[in-house]
C-alpha cells in the first residue's frame, strides 16, 4: 500500500496505454475496477475502457508514479501528468481544464453558459441528475477527440 498521498496511472494491459491519471490515499487506486462492476463509475470514458478490460477477462495494472507527497503535491503532480498525456487519456479534466470548460469546448458555448457540476451539487442536485451531467460531458469529449 502506498505510503501518504499518490500520484498513479491506470494501465490497460491489453495495450500497456496509461488510460487514466489520477491521486489517491489509501486503496484509491485499486477502487475504479469495482465502481465500474457495480454501475457508480460517473466517469462514462473511464467506465467503458474498464468494461472492456474486464470483458476481455483482464485486470486494470495500477502504476505508482509516486507516494509520500503531501496532498498539495500530489494535485500539482497529477495536474503536471495529465497535461503531458491529455489526449490519451479518460480524464474529465484534461489539460488542466475543468469540466465545463471541456464541454463549453467541445459545444462552442461560452463556458458561462454551462452550468458547472459544482453549482450543480450547491443547489441540491441528486446523484442521478449529477451521473448523467458527467456521463454527457464525458460523451462530449469523446466525440470532439473522434472528430480530431
Amino acid at each position: 500500500m502506498p505510503e501518504g498521498f499518490y500520484v498513479y496511472r491506470l494501465i490497460d494491459p491489453r495495450n500497456g496505454e496509461a488510460f487514466y491519471i489520477g491521486k489517491g490515499k489509501g486503496r484509491r487506486a485499486w477502487r475504479h475496477a469495482r465502481a465500474e462492476l457495480s454501475g457508480r463509475e460517473l466517469n462514462g470514458l473511464k467506465a467503458e475502457r474498464l468494461g472492456e478490460i474486464r470483458r476481455a477477462g483482464l485486470t486494470v495494472v495500477v502504476d505508482i508514479e509516486r507516494e509520500g507527497l503531501t496532498e498539495t503535491e500530489a494535485f500539482a503532480l497529477e495536474r503536471a501528468l495529465i497535461k503531458a498525456s491529455a489526449p490519451t487519456l479518460t480524464n474529465i479534466s484534461q489539460g488542466c481544464r475543468s469540466p465545463t470548460e471541456v464541454v463549453a469546448a467541445s459545444t462552442r458555448a461560452s463556458r458561462h453558459e454551462i452550468k458547472p457540476l459544482c453549482a450543480m451539487w450547491k443547489e441540491g442536485a441528486d446523484r442521478e441528475r449529477m451521473a448523467l451531467w458527467v456521463r454527457i460531458t464525458s460523451g462530449l469529449v469523446r466525440l470532439q477527440a473522434k472528430a480530431a
